[in-house]
């Protein structure tokens, strides 16, 4: 490239980071949700769920994104790696969602965990806690024996619609829905209990079929923790697919309820590497025909990407945009066990 072309590249560069950088003036809101849904626009509805299980790992090429710039351009925060402290409880920017909407949809933090809570559906977008080697065995004298889901009088005080135990029934003699926690119970109770009867509330919860709640799902949840004790912090963002909206539960479910139903839900796991890095995973479990042997999760395995095309979501956009794209687009492989720390896959 000429010399001469090379100034007023740069020169483009400082005018668009400028524009971008005034954007923010003058906003109290922690996500640009236009820059957001501009992004998500050339997403939306672009990967089929019934293809990705078979669909081939992406690959990208990684020219001019050398380890040092990593290194340089993943900035964790203070007290990120903290085993002591819940906070912060997703990492690079609470993730953005296109159809966001004032007093309807909005960011709720408990004890230990936070969700992004959408009034229309009557649940969580998406969830994210913070799991560390040190906290995932506490709070195993913690029974949730005799507790029951409840919802959010705080949400509802607030004007936003919410759910109840019993919009989640079956019909009488059927068993075929759980309430399928978002944030797990077992990693809940970790940061106290307080934390783990938040972890009740229907905000935290969707309509799971029960072969997937109490199969593949709970499998994934165990592997997440497996994960915290191997590598020290795991965020752990977790959160339904769907693929129609307004799509209410059919089958052995209680007609009249206006709770959404889920055609599938994902996980966004994110770690640091060894080398100040950053290291993600993400899978996608759909209701319907998932089916873990062992820890065969890799075939659920899948972009970042993919899943913010199915979701309308937006990562990690806190990262600067070459590496965020970067780490985004490939399916990973399974973290490996590290034998000697924790209890093994």
């Amino acid at each position: 490239m000429k010399r001469s072309q090379k100034v007023w590249m740069c020169l483009v560069t400082i005018f668009i980071f400028t524009l971008s950088g005034c954007a923010f003036e003058g906003t109290n809101t922690r996500i640009d949700y236009e820059r957001v849904s501009k992004n998500q626009d050339h997403r939306r509805a672009s990967v089929s769920v019934e293809k990705l299980v078979e669909a081939p790992s992406l690959n990208q090429d990684r020219d001019g994104i050398t380890e040092e710039v990593i290194k340089k351009q993943v900035d964790w925060g203070d007290g990120s790696f903290d085993q002591g402290l819940e906070y912060p409880h997703v990492v690079f920017g609470e993730p953005g969602y296109r159809g966001h909407l004032e007093g309807v949809t909005r960011v709720r933090k408990y004890h230990g965990f936070s969700v992004y809570y959408d009034g229309r559906a009557l649940g969580s977008r998406w969830t994210g806690i913070k799991l560390t080697a040190e906290m995932v065995d506490r709070g195993g004298e913690i029974s949730r024996k005799g507790w029951r889901f409840k919802k959010d009088s705080w949400l509802e005080k607030q004007g936003y619609q919410v759910s109840q135990h019993k919009d989640y029934n079956n019909e009488k003699g059927k068993r075929v829905w759980d309430r399928g926690h978002m944030v797990s119970f077992d990693d809940s109770r970790g940061w106290g209990e307080a934390s783990a009867r938040d972890s009740f509330y229907t905000s935290n919860v969707w309509p799971q079929l029960g072969v997937l709640n109490q199969r593949a799902w709970l499998r994934l949840e165990e592997v997440c923790t497996e994960y915290a004790r191997d590598y020290g912090v795991v965020w752990v963002l977790t959160g339904p697919v769907f693929e129609g909206e307004g799509k209410t539960i059919g089958r052995a479910f209680l007609s009249g309820r206006k709770v959404w139903g889920p055609d599938g839900f994902y996980k966004v796991l994110v770690r640091g590497s060894k080398d100040g890095g950053i290291e993600v995973l993400a899978f996608y479990l759909p209701q319907k025909g998932s089916n873990v042997s062992g820890i065969d999760l890799q075939r659920y395995v899948v972009s970042i990407d993919e899943v913010e095309a199915m979701t309308g979501l937006d990562f990690l956009h806190e990262i600067e945009d070459s590496l965020e794209e970067l780490i985004e687009s490939e399916r990973g492989v399974m973290w490996a066990d590290i034998k000697g720390r924790g209890k093994g896959f």
